[in-house]
């Protein structure tokens, strides 16, 4: 009779997809505190709103949508060029993953130029935190995700050396895999942040 020996300690593939996410399981709970936590500040905008809607709906009235569409646009972007890279990164060269990589983060530094140009608007009128509820929540809100992306940027340029220099190993590794899921959560928070701080 023949004997089919199993190996426990590899997870089905059932279990695998929910304990060994790509990127790992790290950075998916750490999504989705980000998710919650934005999720939290956006209740506060729609009951501050709600409060205050004249007040709301002329301040909004102030805000650069021209400029906020280039941004979603840029970041949308970004997330498309990254997510082709983290595919195909095992058949790539390493030069040419670390080219799109940079790519992804060029996209993210104008993103953050025509932020602090958006930001340069606002203080040039006088439109700080402090001045209402809605620019309290609107500083706040695109500030923290603006740091986010910065981050993201940072990693990213590190991510491209390390391709540059043939020194990441594709094998088995979920480290770019993390990047990747990291930079697509920027992507998604500003999705839902640009119609509703900008549009609703």
């Amino acid at each position: 009779m023949n004997e089919t020996t199993v190996d426990l300690s590899a997870p089905s593939k059932d279990v695998s997809s929910l304990f060994y996410p790509h990127g790992g399981l790290m950075i998916w709970m750490f999504v989705v505190l980000e998710l919650l936590v934005f999720g939290m500040a956006f209740g506060v905008y729609f009951y501050l709103k709600n409060q205050e809607p004249n007040l709301f709906y002329e301040s909004q009235a102030h805000l650069n949508q021209q400029l906020a569409t280039i941004n979603t646009l840029l970041l949308i972007s970004s997330g498309y060029v990254l997510a082709i890279a983290n595919r195909g990164y095992k058949q790539f060269s390493s030069k040419t993953t670390a080219l799109l990589i940079l790519i992804t983060a060029t996209l993210g530094i104008a993103f953050l130029i025509i932020k602090l140009s958006e930001y340069k608007e606002k203080m040039d009128a006088g439109l700080n935190l402090g001045v209402n509820s809605f620019y309290d929540v609107y500083w706040l809100l695109t500030g923290f995700h603006a740091a986010h992306v910065l981050v993201g940027i940072i990693i990213l340029f590190y991510f491209s050396y390390l391709f540059f220099s043939n020194k990441h190993n594709s094998e088995g590794d979920t480290n770019f895999d993390t990047v990747a899921v990291y930079w697509h959560m920027c992507d998604i928070i500003w999705i839902l942040l640009f119609p509703i701080i900008y549009l609703l």
